[in-house]
């Protein structure tokens, strides 16, 4: 590995909101660092797609071939418009949402 370069795999949302500031910072700090970055949604493999480091959203996986560790937590908020409850029930527990439509991610 190349210590002036490194690359990553964020999911997109996460990474922009979070981590993308925090690295143009670095940059512009240290002026040599090369990073090659992917922002997706899907699921990286280090070996094939050649990143050093990826974050990922959700449980922690045993993967005896991987070191993992868990950096915090994000809480899910799930919204709905005023009009949508008013032709539905509003959920009153998490196992009600199966009977809803599934919604769009909003970014």
């Amino acid at each position: 590995m190349n210590p002036s370069r490194a690359s990553g795999s964020l999911p997109a949302a996460f990474g922009h909101r979070h981590i993308l500031p925090l690295l143009i910072s670095l940059t512009r700090r240290r002026e040599r660092l090369d990073l090659s970055i992917i922002f997706s949604e899907r699921r990286t493999d280090l070996i094939s797609d050649g990143v050093e480091l990826v974050v990922r959203i959700g449980e922690l996986e045993n993967d005896a071939d991987l070191v993992a560790r868990k950096l915090g937590e994000q809480r899910l908020v799930i919204c709905c418009a005023p009009s949508y409850l008013k032709k539905r029930e509003a959920p009153r527990v998490k196992e009600d949402l199966l009977q809803h439509e599934p919604s769009k991610r909003v970014r």
